[in-house]
């Protein structure tokens, strides 16, 4: 599998063979790079059809980085949300992007550039899209929407006018968690879909069968095709 030393990550990276488009070819920037379940390979092999370029970038630390105001740990085993999603969000559009528009033949415009995440990554590029206006579309694939304050930040933060669509998806399992904070998962997703539609964003809810950890790699190819297919 190819990849590109970008800002000090080493990022799996897939680039369509054949001729450059004009202004380049549009990106999907992809959070969770250090995620194989998502099954990098396949999502390339599937990906040569809508002729775009790929780029996962690894996070630090998914609970800091991926998180977009501090909460308390899941468990008394694990660390609490640390919230530093904001910074991270500053090393993507300021750091990352940059150099990664230098580095590969991808366009510079905000509407045919995508930012995908999953479970926490997808909290993350949902909440990105009420901060800025990088990116055009927005997959948020299995997103931890249950995450303490998402619902009501989601209610009084509208996104950025440059985001035209946004991809929600969900495992049919996933509200059925023990844990009841991660239970919530369900009613915040439909709830955030409603509010995303209210606004005016083209907006797809996609179900899924099983819980969250079940078919990853098919996940992100539902997304890429409603993304991709689409509009670029």
């Amino acid at each position: 599998m190819k990849s590109i030393l970008l800002a000090g990550r080493d990022c799996p990276l897939f680039v369509p063979e054949g001729k450059i488009p004009p202004g380049g070819f549009s990106l999907m920037l992809s959070n969770d790079g250090d995620m194989p379940a998502a099954d990098f390979e396949a999502i390339f092999a599937h990906i040569k059809q809508q002729n775009c370029v790929f780029l996962a970038v690894p996070p630090m630390d998914r609970d800091r980085e991926y998180t977009p105001w501090p909460a308390p740990a899941l468990s008394q085993k694990a660390p609490a949300f640390s919230g530093e999603g904001g910074a991270y969000l500053q090393f993507l559009t300021k750091t990352l992007l940059p150099e990664a528009r230098k580095a590969l033949p991808v366009t510079a415009d905000p509407a045919r550039t995508t930012l995908v995440g999953y479970s926490l990554g997808g909290l993350h590029a949902l909440w990105s899209a009420t901060q800025c206006g990088a990116f055009g579309q927005i997959g948020c694939l299995s997103g931890s929407l249950w995450y303490d304050g998402a619902a009501e930040y989601f209610r009084s933060h509208p996104l950025n006018p440059a985001v035209r669509r946004v991809y929600l998806s969900l495992g049919t399992a996933e509200e059925k968690a023990r844990n009841p904070r991660m239970a919530r998962v369900g009613d915040c997703t439909r709830e955030i879909h409603q509010l995303l539609k209210g606004h005016g964003v083209s907006c797809t809810l996609e179900w899924n069968p099983g819980g969250h950890f079940r078919a990853i790699p098919e996940r992100f190819l539902r997304a890429i095709d409603w993304l991709c297919g689409q509009s670029f």
